[in-house]
């Protein structure tokens, strides 16, 4: 079995390191999310993403791997405020992932079909 990516918070200590979504710079310094990917048997590769760009997709990766936004690893470099605008972060979007995901079964499950006029069931 595959061992799951992992996620951590931390700033940037250099300016080389792209986010994987909008493709800018993360400068240094700056906050960012490192996904750490488990190739194969001992080959790993690092993606970066800047902190602007979580996204509800992106958002919903992590939190299959840490449940609780609060659980995601930070380096010592993140100060208590900016982690706590992650984890807020990442909370809103589980919580519109998982009202988005309500709604969508809502209208798409066999029970949600209304009943047509003309045809009853005997």
């Amino acid at each position: 079995k595959a061992k799951s990516s992992t996620f951590h918070i931390g700033i940037a200590p250099t300016s080389r390191a792209r986010c994987r979504k909008c493709k800018q710079q993360v400068q240094k310094g700056s906050v960012r999310i490192v996904t750490t990917a488990f190739i194969k048997h001992g080959q790993t590769a690092r993606f970066t993403r800047c902190a602007t760009c979580i996204d509800e997709k992106f958002a919903a990766a992590i939190l299959s791997i840490y449940s609780d936004p609060t659980c995601i690893p930070t380096t010592a470099d993140v100060d208590a405020d900016t982690a706590k605008k992650i984890h807020a972060t990442l909370t809103r979007l589980q919580q519109r992932v998982i009202m988005n995901h309500r709604i969508a079964t809502t209208f798409t499950g066999p029970s949600a079909r209304p009943p047509q006029e003309g045809k009853h069931r005997g």
